[in-house]
């Protein structure tokens, strides 16, 4: 994953649409991944010093070292703006910088593959249970999750807030693979029509 990660903090020259795009984008998935593993800012605090050390490109070094102790606040300041009905202007004013977009892409895809047992069980259970003509919903693990994803979109309804997460749960298992960060890059600097 090195050559993803050179190419991730170089590429500087990102269109607002494209952070705009982005942020959005990251807030979403990282909400998911919270509610999906309930990871606390321990957790999070890991992974980022995993990654530091992982690191091969010095300037990916450099952002990480000068930003982990206000990033994990920030991880989740970010990603909490997403559930703020009362300030919708504050949900557009929070835009990520390229060397953000970047970081939270490394944390993401770190996360993604960190969880991947438990991302690939979740969509098992998901395909299954619809398969079977059952409420995939209804199951512990799911139920779990769409309460979490509720705590971030509570603006939203169930049914809304289920077909999110669906689709945001295949996306973490895209993203958990071993060009997981690659593909969730891509994603930010070339935003799919939603």
């Amino acid at each position: 994953m090195g050559e993803p990660q050179r190419s991730l903090i170089t590429t500087g020259v990102l269109s607002t649409q494209q952070l705009t795009s982005a942020t959005n984008y990251l807030k979403q998935l990282f909400a998911s991944l919270v509610a999906l593993t309930q990871i606390n800012s321990g957790d999070l605090s890991g992974a980022i010093e995993q990654i530091r050390q992982s690191a091969q490109d010095t300037s990916a070094k450099g952002i990480e070292i000068k930003r982990q102790d206000k990033l994990v606040n920030y991880f989740f300041s970010v990603t909490a703006d997403t559930s703020t009905p009362s300030a919708p202007d504050s949900r557009t004013k929070i835009i990520l910088t390229p060397e953000e977009v970047a970081i939270f892409v490394q944390v993401c895809s770190y996360l993604c593959q960190q969880h991947q047992e438990l991302i690939r069980r979740a969509v098992s259970l998901m395909e299954q249970l619809a398969g079977e003509g059952s409420d995939p919903w209804q199951a512990t693990l799911l139920d779990s999750y769409s309460k979490g994803l509720e705590g971030y979109y509570s603006h939203a309804n169930s049914q809304k807030i289920k077909q999110l997460g669906a689709k945001l749960l295949l996306d973490l298992l895209f993203y958990s693979s071993a060009y997981g960060q690659e593909r969730l890059w891509r994603r930010c600097i070339e935003p799919l029509n939603n």
